[in-house]
């Protein structure tokens, strides 16, 4: 059974992912799209963002639970979710692992191996593209923080 300071400590640990996501998204306002730099922080946003998401802890004695409830989106809009989406879809399938569909390979006639490498640029065209990201974060960790307190206001250490 998870307890409540499990889920505490996650929810703890995904405040801190949210908040290195954001920083990460803020950082772009000083990098050139479609630079290397750019590309680097818009990834390494996703990856933080998603990980509060993933299954992390494995150990059935973990001091956390494995990923966060999904409470921490239950207030964002449909627009908002399907941002949410995109964006784990894109972690596990084309961020943190690299599957074929986003990385699609194979041999021409002439026996010449044929490759197409994810862009991430097929999802974030412009900056307004980047502002969702940086509203759909900010709105998670508001959840969290207000989440965190409740949770706090549960706590009996008497």
């Amino acid at each position: 059974m998870i307890s409540q300071f499990q889920s505490f400590n996650r929810l703890t640990i995904s405040k801190h992912d949210f908040d290195r996501c954001l920083e990460f998204l803020l950082l772009l306002n000083w990098s050139n799209y479609g630079t290397a730099t750019y590309e680097a922080l818009l990834l390494t946003s996703i990856i933080f963002y998603a990980r509060a998401f993933s299954y992390n802890e494995r150990d059935k004695n973990a001091n956390a639970t494995p990923k966060i409830d999904d409470q921490i989106i239950d207030q964002l809009s449909s627009k908002e979710k399907q941002l949410h989406e995109i964006i784990l879809t894109l972690h596990n399938k084309a961020v943190a692992h690299a599957e074929w569909t986003n990385y699609p390979t194979g041999i021409s006639e002439n026996s010449v191996i044929t490759s197409i490498p994810f862009s991430i640029w097929e999802y974030f065209k412009s900056s307004s593209d980047i502002q969702e990201f940086i509203s759909l974060v900010k709105k998670v960790l508001h959840r969290a923080h207000e989440l965190s307190g409740n949770k706090l206001r549960e706590f009996s250490f008497n």
